[in-house]
């Protein structure tokens, strides 16, 4: 449970607008609302089906590497759990720094540009999307601390939790459209946006910031004692 509750708090630290932004673009396009729940299915099947298999790779890779040398395969989880605490407190080091420096950049052109790609193919740009995932941090440790997982249920809703937290206002909005019922929570989203942006952006910066430290109190943890502040 441990494991999943962290999978929530990366969520909330890997909370993104874009997907939503992107959502509210395609129905001002006039975009059928098929398309965007064909989009929609191939983030979450795409997204989550990555991440497990990345997680299964990396613990299965540790297990094969400590076979071959001898070596206990917590050298890697150690390793692993420490890339994504400095990930995790390096990207919360960057948005402290954007958040200093005013953000004037326009996002409209940046908008315009993935809505035109995205009409292109649906497909593509849903497994596309799914893939960039990657580079958020708080998906690579999420990554990271499912790769020493015993259960594989455990890890599918690990990933499916940050999934949905993170992407939470884009899956709430395809849902919205699919029963006719997104045009309140539209304009909601954009009140919100203008009004609350820097405080909800400097309370997921803390969310990375505890995400991380707890990732390095676990890897400083298991180096001191020999034991896992996490369970596995």
């Amino acid at each position: 449970m441990n494991v999943i509750a962290l999978a929530f708090g990366l969520g909330v630290a890997g909370f993104d607008v874009f997907g939503a932004v992107l959502v509210v673009l395609l129905v001002a396009s006039k975009l059928p609302k098929q398309k965007i729940a064909t989009f929609a299915l191939i983030v979450l099947v795409g997204t989550v089906t990555a991440g497990v298999a990345a997680s299964l790779l990396l613990g299965g890779s540790a297990e094969l590497f400590a076979q071959a040398l001898h070596h206990v395969p917590a050298c890697v989880w150690v390793g692993a759990e420490g890339t994504a605490s400095v990930g995790l407190l390096g990207w919360a080091a960057a948005r402290l720094h954007r958040h200093i420096k005013s953000d004037k950049e326009p996002q409209e052109s940046q908008d315009s540009r993935a809505l035109q790609w995205l009409r292109r193919s649906i497909v593509l740009g849903g497994i596309i999307y799914a893939a960039s995932a990657f580079t958020d941090p708080s998906f690579l440790a999420v990554i990271a601390i499912t790769s020493r997982e015993q259960s594989l249920l455990v890890v599918i809703i690990a990933h499916v939790v940050w999934l949905l937290v993170s992407q939470g206002l884009f899956f709430g909005l395809v849902i919205a459209i699919m029963c006719d019922r997104h045009q309140p929570l539209i304009a909601w989203f954009e009140r919100v946006r203008a009004r609350y942006s820097t405080l909800i952006r400097s309370s997921i910066t803390v969310v990375i910031v505890l995400c991380g430290l707890i990732l390095l109190a676990d890897m400083a943890t298991f180096l001191l004692s020999g034991h896992w502040l996490l369970p596995e």
